[in-house]
């Protein structure tokens, strides 16, 4: 765990799948439009083996730069989740809560629920999915790699929508460690119809220099990419 390869702009995000996954999913994806960083989730497909989860689960929290816990309703899941984070070096944790859940709703021996005691600020309205919109932009305006985005986009004076032109090519990458070079530009040639290839090739250059993105050197199949 000590030498844990991190994703530079993931963030572990847990909460209650069934009550909790259309407010988190939609806003997210909004994020995501505007941010550099992805907010993962790690949800369960149907079928798949509690023991496969759990190796998924600790796969992500190892990778990420931070975690985001919702502990509406003292959930058994977050719970583990947010004691599995305990065991990661150096791994900020932000905890969130829905301010309609009653206490009777919630299991008070918990840990999770122990460390929100007295909280006030960080508590959302699940009648109103703004208030979590805000708790969960302010985080994404503070993460180094937004910052970092923002200054790479300063530097080259963009305006208005450009920044979405390597948004586009930071998305390729969530909830991949890597990929080859070769598969990143098919991916963006598809999604680009119209862009030439020279464009492409001297847009992923530039985020290399620019530090968003590594492509290390090797033959065309051999290339790989990945977020810096």
């Amino acid at each position: 765990m000590k030498n844990r390869a991190i994703v530079p702009n993931r963030l572990f995000l847990a909460y209650q799948w069934h009550i909790y996954r259309s407010a988190y999913e939609k806003v997210c994806a909004e994020l995501h439009k505007t941010y550099p960083i992805y907010f993962y989730a790690v949800g369960r497909p149907a079928g798949q083996p509690a023991e496969a989860l759990f190796e998924k689960i600790k796969a992500v929290l190892l990778s990420a730069t931070s975690a985001i816990f919702d502990a509406s309703r003292g959930n058994a899941n977050v719970s583990l989740e947010y004691g599995l984070a305990h065991f990661v070096p150096n791994l900020p944790t932000f905890l969130l809560i829905d301010q309609h859940v009653l206490p009777n709703q919630i299991n008070a021996g918990t840990p999770i629920i122990s460390d929100l005691a007295g909280s006030t600020s960080n508590r959302w309205n699940i009648q109103d999915v703004s208030t979590l919109k805000e708790h969960l932009a302010a985080i994404a305006e503070n993460h180094a790699y937004t910052k970092r985005f923002k200054r790479y986009c300063r530097d080259r004076g963009f305006r208005a929508g450009q920044f979405r032109v390597p948004l586009k090519v930071i998305r390729v990458f969530d909830e991949r460690e890597q990929m080859l070079r070769r598969e990143l530009v098919d991916q963006l040639q598809a999604e680009w119809r119209s862009k030439p290839l020279k464009d492409i090739e001297k847009l992923l250059a530039d985020m290399h220099k620019g530090g968003l993105i590594t492509i290390t050197r090797g033959r065309e199949w051999a290339s790989k990419a990945f977020i810096a």
